[in-house]
């Protein structure tokens, strides 16, 4: 059975805290009562997507690809950037010190993915904390500051659950630095 799957970093409890710290639970609830968001990203599945791939049925090339792909990295320092922004529909919180890791993950793995402009366009890091309904309304959301820096020392290949109740993805695989 195949699942879509993405590559990319995991976040600590406590940068969730400080994106849900800029977005209160109450505000969140009123957002989206209003219409001006379809969903928020729930803490469990924030993170910063390196590579989507797409509908995968057999994982274990890209598993394989990504142990080679991490071997002797050393680990990366990521700081979300600040202010929240839009990406399409979406709001997101941009994240720096990604792009080196994501540039190689896309030149090994790039021609696996079912994103049609992985290999053109440039990456862009960064953590989606909520969908809008529409780019007029995440207007309103933009400019909130969102401040947090952490290390990672692994890459995560992981699995969407296919919904969106919480847990909406799941880690299929966890490739450490070493």
């Amino acid at each position: 059975m195949s699942a879509r799957h993405y590559i990319g970093f995991s976040v600590p409890d406590e940068m969730a805290a400080s994106v849900r710290a800029a977005f209160p639970e109450d505000e969140q609830q009123a957002l989206t009562d209003a219409g001006l968001v379809d969903d928020w990203t729930p803490a469990d599945a924030l993170h910063c997507t390196l590579m989507f791939l797409g509908e995968v049925s057999s994982t274990r090339g890209v598993r394989d690809e990504l142990e080679e792909l991490v071997h002797g990295q050393l680990p990366v320092s990521l700081r979300l950037r600040g202010e929240t922004t839009l990406l399409n529909s979406h709001l997101v919180v941009p994240v720096d010190g990604a792009d080196a890791m994501a540039e190689r993950v896309i030149a090994r793995l790039g021609h696996v993915s079912q994103d049609p402009g992985v290999l053109a366009r440039p990456y862009f890091g960064h953590v989606t904390i909520a969908r809008c309904h529409d780019t007029a309304a995440g207007e309103r959301l933009i400019g909130r500051m969102v401040r947090h820096e952490w290390v990672v020392d692994s890459v995560d290949l992981v699995r969407s659950n296919g919904s969106t109740a919480s847990p909406r993805y799941s880690v299929a695989s966890t490739h450490p630095f070493a």
